[in-house]
C-alpha cells in the first residue's frame, strides 16, 4: 500500500459522535518535516509514530505527513 492511499484513508476514517476530527499538516522538504515531528515529540504534543508517513507532493522536493487528533466539542 502506497502512502498516497494511506492518506486517503486517513480522511476516510469515520469519528465517533461528539469528537471533531482536528488536522494538522506538514508540508515541505523532507528534512525540515522530519525535524518538526521530532521537535513535537521532544515537546509531548504527539509522538513520532502518531503521523502519517511522508507522502510526496506534486512540487519538487516537498512531502507532506497528517497527525489527526479527535477533540470532543461541546
Amino acid at each position: 500500500m502506497t502512502s498516497e492511499i494511506r492518506l486517503y484513508q486517513v480522511f476516510l476514517t469515520p469519528k465517533p459522535q461528539n469528537r471533531e476530527s482536528l488536522k494538522h499538516l506538514l508540508i515541505g522538504s523532507q528534512k525540515a518535516v522530519i525535524s518538526t515531528i521530532h521537535y513535537l515529540q521532544v515537546i509531548g504534543y504527539a509522538d513520532v509514530g502518531d503521523w502519517s508517513p511522508l507522502a510526496r507532493t506534486p512540487n519538487s522536493g516537498e512531502v507532506v505527513s497528517i497527525l489527526i487528533r479527535n477533540i470532543m466539542v461541546q
